[in-house]
């Protein structure tokens, strides 16, 4: 059983879960590997030391860094897991004690560290980066602003997206780390204040920002525009959450599940936003995979994934030489003449994008417990805590599967 812990995908394709509070609120050093192919959990060796709210990275090489966290006190130690050996081992110390931060591997290979807090003591404003060439830590560029409970997402152009969070007060400004300067700067801010938030790179480059707290639990949603430095709202959840976890799942759609609402106990429910693809996308129609074909009167109904071309702002691109060209997904169109390529309508419609909830809920109310996106495309949620004050604390883990919008126990 263990909640506040973390997991990290390994490169084949196992599933690394480690640290945590665990039985009588007390933190815990063991860590387990998770099997797809068999559905099960198995132990690993353990920690060197016993730690919850830290934080996990998966680093180039294949280890997974695991810095900070909480064991009593807030700790500045650091560990590699290796997972041929199947051990842990002692690397440099951070610089400054941290918890509740944030990790983001950069494309060099390092991993920068932000924000978070010393419990005892104010939100943070330092940062650091991992050269795990040395197995050492360095001071680089302070954030402009102290916080903990934020996110950090590392966007297409390398640089990295900090927002929101919490410094004695509810935030919404955000910033860019820029690698190459080694350097915070502002951005846009958010349109509404919020912590323990979620946040996912979507496949069209932009951000999404959901659900968080800011003081109450939010059905909000936005989206940054790293183009322009901004960002804009975007459709509501269906309900309010915070302390959730999100996914990207294969086609490009975010599952967003569980979580709290203010002071009632966790939540089983999930959501799907879908993000309208189609548009400036260059789908072509014989760029298909697998469609599934509907008629009705004599309009044809298509849903499939496809790629497009170079990329039409119209919408679809008839010409039969951009096949296997971009990168987008398409979810839905209605046409009258699929030899021609002529779009009657498509889903969802215009620049729309939607939440809508999962044909099933979770099996288990959770908070605080992970989501991991599995080679096969199916999401493994894992531990957590089932009640408001996080006393009856969750050992079960569940399969969400995105063919079927529905949840399974493992």
């Amino acid at each position: 059983r263990r909640r506040n812990f973390s997991s990290t995908l390994l490169p084949n394709g196992a599933v690394l879960v480690a640290g945590g509070y665990g039985v009588s609120v007390v933190s815990v050093s063991t860590a387990e590997i998770y099997n797809p192919s068999t559905g099960t959990f198995s132990s690993t060796g353990n920690l060197i030391g016993r730690r919850y709210d830290f934080s996990s990275t998966l680093l180039a090489d294949g280890r997974v860094l695991v810095s900070g966290g909480d064991d009593i006190v807030t700790i500045s130690t650091a560990e590699l897991y290796n997972p041929v050996t199947g051990t842990f081992s002692s690397t440099g110390n951070l610089i400054g004690r941290r918890e509740r931060h944030t990790t983001t591997l950069l494309p060099d290979g390092r991993i920068l560290v932000a924000g978070g807090i010393v419990v005892g003591s104010n939100s943070l404003s330092t940062a650091e980066l991992y050269d795990p060439a040395t197995g050492t830590f360095s001071s680089t560029g302070n954030l402009i602003g102290l916080r903990e409970d934020f996110t950090a997402t590392l966007l297409g152009n390398g640089k990295v997206l900090v927002a929101g969070g919490y410094d004695g007060a509810y935030i919404s400004t955000a910033e860019l780390y820029d690698p190459a300067t080694g350097t915070f700067a502002s951005t846009g801010n958010l349109i509404g204040n919020r912590s323990q938030h979620t946040a996912a790179l979507l496949n069209n480059s932009h951000v999404l920002v959901v659900g968080g707290s800011s003081g109450g639990s939010l059905f909000t949603a936005e989206v940054y525009d790293p183009a322009t430095g901004t960002f804009s709202s975007t459709g509501n959840l269906i309900g309010r959450r915070y302390d959730q976890t999100v996914a990207l799942l294969p086609n490009g759609n975010i599952l967003i599940a569980g979580g709290r609402v203010s002071v009632a106990a966790s939540l089983s429910t999930a959501e799907v936003y879908s993000i309208d693809q189609m548009v400036n996308s260059g789908v072509d129609l014989a760029d298909q995979e697998s469609p599934d074909a509907v008629v009705s009167g004599s309009s044809i109904f298509f849903a499939w994934a496809g790629r497009g071309g170079g990329g039409s702002s119209s919408g679809v691109n008839v010409s039969r030489a951009n096949h296997g060209g971009g990168s987008w997904k398409i979810y839905g169109q209605r046409t009258n003449d699929p030899t021609s390529g002529g779009l009657t309508n498509q889903w969802p419609s215009g620049t729309t994008d939607r939440f809508t909830t999962t044909t099933g809920g979770m099996v288990t109310q959770r908070q605080r417990f992970s989501a991991v996106l599995l080679p096969n495309g199916k999401v493994l949620v894992a531990g957590g805590c089932t009640n408001f004050g996080c006393t009856t604390i969750a050992s079960t883990a569940e399969l969400y599967d995105p063919a079927a919008s529905t949840f399974a126990s493992t």
